[in-house]
């Protein structure tokens, strides 16, 4: 059994956001959390084993990743 990581206020937030079936990007995140470093709650989530995966967009010429669960935690 892989042992699970301490999840702080955000990582948890981050986490259920992504269970209701939405997505987020860096922006989303410091817009409505004040949340500067999406990329590392992303990373702690999943080396606790979360299949949250990201897929490039572009807009208005910037590229940015949008980030979201694919399934259930992986045992």
């Amino acid at each position: 059994m892989t042992p699970t990581t301490k999840r702080t206020g955000m990582v948890q937030t981050v986490l259920e956001w992504l269970k209701s079936g939405r997505e987020i990007t860096a922006l989303e995140a410091a817009r409505m959390w004040d949340e500067l470093n999406l990329r590392n709650k992303i990373s702690i989530l999943r080396a606790d084993g979360w299949p949250i995966h990201s897929r490039e967009e572009k807009h208005n010429g910037k590229v940015f990743k949008v980030y979201f669960l694919d399934g259930c935690k992986n045992a």
